[in-house]
Formats: C-alpha cells, sequence, structure tokens
C-alpha cells in the first residue's frame, strides 16, 4: 500500500509540473501573439532590423533547461561577436543615428559561441531599443588580474528604480516595456538564467532618463 501511494505522488507531481509547464509556456505564447497584433509597416521595420529576435528567444528558452547538452566550450573572441551583431543590427544604429563607442574588447573567454551571441546580442538590442535619436551605446571590457567584465552601457531613456530589482525576472516589462510593443520581458530573463547556469554575475545600474550600464563579469578568461 505505501508504495502504491508513493508511485501516486510521484505521478501527481509529474502532472502538476506539467501543468506549470504548460501555463508558462501559454503565457510566453500570448506575449509573443501580443508582440505580432501591431501595424504591418512596423512589423516590415522589425524584421527588417532585428530579424527573428522574438521567435530565437522562445527557442533559446525552450533549450534552456537543456542547455549543457547544446553546450560547446571553446576559447570565443568578445570583439569578433560584438561586431558581428553590429553588423546584424546596422540599419538600425544608422536609422537612429546612434553614436557607438568600442574599447579594449579584444579578449578571449572560455564559453559556447553561440550562447554568448545570444547574451550579448540581448544586452545590445535592448540598448538600441531604449535609445533615442543620437543617443550613445558604449562597449568596453574591463580587465584585472582576476576577473573580466564587459559593460554596455547607453544613454537611453534608463530604468525606473523600482523596475531595476525586477527587469530580469520573466515576463516583466516594466514602464518603458508597456510603451514599446516590441518588448516581451524575456530577453534579459534568458541572460540572467544562462549566467546564474553557467556561475557569471549579471548587474544593472540605470538613472531614468540618463543611462542604463550592464555589466557581465566573467569568473574566468584566457
Amino acid at each position: 500500500m505505501l508504495c502504491f501511494y508513493n508511485y501516486q505522488y510521484q505521478c501527481n507531481n509529474i502532472i502538476n509540473n506539467n501543468i506549470k509547464k504548460f501555463e508558462e509556456n501559454k503565457e510566453i505564447l500570448n506575449m509573443w501573439v501580443h508582440d505580432v497584433k501591431m501595424p504591418i509597416a512596423i512589423i516590415k521595420l522589425i524584421l527588417e532590423q532585428n530579424e527573428n529576435l522574438i521567435d530565437e528567444k522562445i527557442l533559446y528558452l525552450s533549450r534552456l533547461d537543456d542547455f549543457h547538452k547544446d553546450f560547446l566550450i571553446q576559447e570565443v573572441n568578445i570583439e569578433k561577436i560584438i561586431r558581428d551583431i553590429i553588423r546584424k543590427y546596422s540599419k538600425y544604429f544608422i536609422s537612429k543615428k546612434i553614436i557607438l563607442n568600442l574599447n579594449h574588447l579584444n579578449f578571449k573567454v572560455l564559453y559556447d559561441e553561440k550562447w554568448l551571441y545570444f547574451i550579448f546580442e540581448q544586452l545590445l538590442s535592448n540598448s538600441l531599443k531604449y535609445s533615442l535619436l543620437g543617443d550613445n551605446i558604449s562597449i568596453y571590457c574591463k580587465k584585472t588580474k582576476n576577473y573580466l567584465q564587459l559593460r554596455v552601457e547607453d544613454t537611453g531613456c534608463g530604468i525606473k528604480k523600482e523596475d531595476l530589482n525586477r527587469i530580469f525576472s520573466k515576463g516583466f516589462t516594466g514602464n518603458n516595456g508597456r510603451n514599446n510593443s516590441k518588448s516581451t520581458g524575456l530577453g534579459l530573463y534568458l541572460v540572467k538564467e544562462l549566467c546564474d547556469k553557467l556561475g557569471h554575475k549579471i548587474d544593472v545600474d540605470s538613472e531614468y532618463n540618463q543611462y542604463t550600464k550592464f555589466t557581465i563579469t566573467f569568473k574566468c578568461d584566457l
């Protein structure tokens, strides 16, 4: 009889976990549907400037729990990845007349190139999204004997103080996001989850209507 109850308990746990995952996926799908409900002209612009980004987020979210199965550690050059992303978003930089500052990026880290590209792309696209015409975006590294930090800093609209502690929460868009129809609240959540899984630290510092700065601290470098 005890074995039966243990088996029933395990089954109930599996069912409850599946229901929870279903509800989470339903929530994500609803956010995605909301994102695509916008004028055709805006959709066309987003597709040209930010191709497949929402689909990428959903794809990476589905892989998050089992990411170690699709993870190849190798030497990855930070500057190469950053410049590849900038080329991808070149139309966006030009259309917003963004002033781009790149400094001290020629460092290597032990990482999976695909996942690191995804992390950097989320941070850079986030800065672009909330930057205004003629704003500045600075990307640079700071190296000491014990760590390597990558910083992405913009002079955009900033983040309100009450939102700072919640920007890495899944589905959270904050005051800025609610005024931006492209926001799903998934990008920064995925970045934080990946950094946590790999033992790296990510921090954010911001002043509303002044600046936002994201810093990733790598636990080791080459």
